[in-house]
C-alpha cells in the first residue's frame, strides 16, 4: 500500500478475508473482463482531434471533479 499512490490516483483498496466474499468478486472481475474490449495503440493515437483534447481536459480537472 502505497500513500502517494492513494492521494495521487484516488485508489480505493480493500482487504477481504473468507472464501464466499473473495469468490463473488472474483465473478464480478471475470464479468467486467467479458464486457472489455482490448485497445491498441493504433487505436488510441487514431482518436480524433477533438477527442483528445477532451481527454486532456479531463485529465488535468480531475482532481476538481
Amino acid at each position: 500500500m502505497d500513500l502517494r499512490s492513494f492521494h495521487l490516483n484516488y485508489e480505493v483498496s480493500m482487504m477481504m478475508t473468507g472464501g464466499d466474499i473473495v469468490q463473488k468478486m472474483h465473478a464480478v472481475e471475470d464479468a467486467y473482463r467479458l464486457e472489455c474490449k482490448i485497445l491498441t495503440e493504433e487505436e488510441w493515437s487514431g482518436r480524433p482531434w477533438h477527442r483528445k483534447y477532451v481527454d486532456n481536459a479531463m485529465r488535468l480537472t480531475a482532481s476538481l471533479q
